[in-house]
């Protein structure tokens, strides 16, 4: 089983993983970090029955709310693209590589938008919704007239949140499956902060200490990011990807996952 920037336990997971890895990320200061850690509980801020905050948490939970809005949480060093571009411009990348166009907010409604069909904050969109609901590709593409417009997000689902999360299938499928998380670490949704704690918590024992691991480019050897082997799970990061790892760093991504399937070192 492999999960990619998965939430799995709401006392780490969300919010709590990125207040913190925004402080490490220079992203708030010194003032409040140091406020919110002393007096503020985060745990299970993002679950379905979050504990209330006092009035001043929630005043110091506003002002980190606003200091990070254009912030990408899904890829906090990438951009922050807006809904539409001024004078009528479109949304163009101009990079050696192709700007990635898809979005995990279907998987990560637990950011507070519940309204999943509005599109999410800074994710780059506007081209891909204008071509899919295109008429001539519609027709293009034989969809029924009768179709609804199409969306990056949906909500006609049926789907409810759990206190307990994911983390309890773990130790269930530990011996039956072989089990690989890896985690962008410039993910602001799910961030490798939060992995790290509960995947710590399940107390199984480390068979390989903490390493990196590499890929060779035209640079030469590079990072790809870090791995650790639990009895049971391994753990792989890959360095400057976000939530959708394998869109923003392709290869480290297939490098970990292949290796891994096939059953060879990384």
């Amino acid at each position: 089983m492999l999960v990619g920037n998965g939430v799995t336990n709401w006392e780490y997971d969300c919010t709590p993983a990125f207040f913190h890895m925004s402080y490490y990320h220079g992203l708030i200061s010194d003032d409040l970090f140091t406020k919110v850690n002393a007096n503020c509980n985060l745990t299970y801020f993002d679950s379905p029955n979050p504990p209330p905050l006092s009035d001043q948490c929630v005043q110091w939970m506003n002002r980190f709310a606003n200091v990070t809005s254009l912030v990408n949480v899904y890829d906090v060093f990438g951009k922050c693209w807006p809904p539409s571009m001024p004078n009528g411009k479109q949304q163009v990348e101009v990079t050696d590589e192709p700007e990635p166009f898809y979005t995990a907010e279907k998987l990560t409604p637990f950011l507070g938008r519940k309204n999943l069909k509005v599109t999410p904050p800074c994710v780059y969109a506007a081209p891909i919704l204008s071509y899919f609901n295109n008429p001539i590709v519609r027709a293009q593409l034989k969809i029924s007239p009768n179709a609804s417009t199409w969306d990056l997000c949906a909500s006609d689902f049926n789907y409810t949140q759990s206190m307990n999360a994911t983390q309890w299938i773990w130790p269930i499928l530990r011996g039956r499956y072989k089990l690989l998380k890896y985690s962008g670490d410039t993910d602001g949704a799910v961030p490798t902060w939060g992995t790290q704690q509960w995947i710590a918590s399940l107390n199984w024992p480390v068979k390989e200490a903490w390493r990196p691991y590499y890929i060779y480019n035209i640079y030469g050897q590079q990072v790809a990011g870090y791995v650790e082997v639990r009895d049971g799970l391994t753990f792989v990061t890959v360095h400057g990807a976000g939530h959708m790892a394998p869109q923003f760093k392709r290869q480290p991504t297939y490098n970990a996952i292949f290796k891994f399937i096939k059953g060879e070192p990384l």
